[in-house]
């Protein structure tokens, strides 16, 4: 039993040092602002890999509890997880923050370019291929 619960503490370790790598590689993506189609892809391809990982340190924390107890399990946690752990946590953070800026600039670009379109439309026409202005400015 005691190498089957050491294993199960060294796996817990591995998967919360992996967590916070991905979670540092998601971070780098948005900060560097990479294309961002390949972007969002490789941001999805991470959170993917987050859920399957925290869905296993889930099962292996359950599988500790019950042989250690909780108040074990919550000293090894302490000792060897907390760091990793906070360190994803707040990358996570960090980054949904970040991922949050994004979007606030895709929607403000977005508005912007319909209130360019709307203009264009009214000195243009709908669809006009004459590029003859209907609108005239007369403060010209």
């Amino acid at each position: 039993m005691e190498g089957k619960v050491q294993a199960w503490v060294d796996s817990w370790q591995r998967g919360y040092d992996r967590l916070a790598q991905l979670s540092m590689d998601q971070y780098v993506l948005v900060k560097d602002e990479a294309a961002e189609e390949q972007m969002w892809e490789r941001i999805a391809e991470l959170a993917e890999e987050k859920d399957r990982i925290q869905s296993e340190m889930e099962q292996i924390q359950k599988s500790l509890v019950q042989a250690l107890g909780l108040e074990q399990v919550q000293r090894i946690f302490e000792e060897l997880i907390h760091t990793p752990a906070e360190s994803a946590r707040l990358l996570t953070a960090e980054t949904a923050r970040k991922i949050e800026m994004k979007m606030l600039s895709v929607g403000k670009d977005l508005g912007s370019t319909r209130a360019q379109r709307t203009v264009l439309q009214a000195y243009q026409g709908v669809g006009a291929d004459d590029h003859m202005s209907h609108y005239f400015d007369e403060k010209k």
